[in-house]
């Protein structure tokens, strides 16, 4: 998934595009490559009321206290809430868990209905603070072990949990 440059989608066959605050949705892009998933980072339940039906995934976030950037803090404490308005969109498009999210919240991520999670500061911190790979890896096959235990029976975009499993 790119979340720029979205010419280079075809040149190297890849999956699809993220639409963020640098790039609104644009739906002639869209139209322009009908094989690609399109996905969308949000911020608030609002966000999602407006999602456009091409868009086939939402990025929530954060869900949790972010890893990587220390003054993101969950916009979701009201648990309850957040599980109702994950079901209520549920039938318009996958919505994916995203800040904050680690071995010890996976579980608890899908249990709100989120159809998948997505890892970025807690996976990669240890590489790009210290280089320690090895670290990053174990991580990996942790989050790997307690995904293959949880009931998945929903679509997973790539670069979810799920789907680097499977890449592996």
């Amino acid at each position: 998934m790119l979340h720029s440059f979205p010419e280079l989608l075809r040149e190297y066959e890849l999956k699809g595009f993220n639409f963020n605050k640098r790039y609104a949705v644009n739906l002639s892009l869209v139209g322009n490559y009908p094989e690609s998933v399109f996905s969308i980072s949000t911020h608030r339940y609002s966000d999602l009321e407006k999602i456009d039906s091409t868009i086939q995934y939402a990025f929530l976030s954060p869900i949790y206290d972010s890893h990587s950037k220390k003054t993101h803090k969950s916009k979701f404490q009201d648990r309850k809430l957040l599980t109702e308005k994950v079901h209520s969109y549920k039938t318009k498009l996958n919505i994916i868990a995203l800040g904050g999210v680690d071995y010890t919240n996976v579980e608890e991520s899908y249990s709100y209905g989120f159809d998948g999670v997505a890892l970025i500061g807690y996976l990669w911190r240890p590489v790009l603070k210290n280089k320690d790979i090895d670290k990053t890896v174990s991580r990996f096959l942790k989050l790997k072990q307690i995904c293959s235990t949880l009931d998945h029976t929903s679509s997973v975009l790539p670069g979810s949990t799920q789907a680097v499993e499977q890449e592996f």
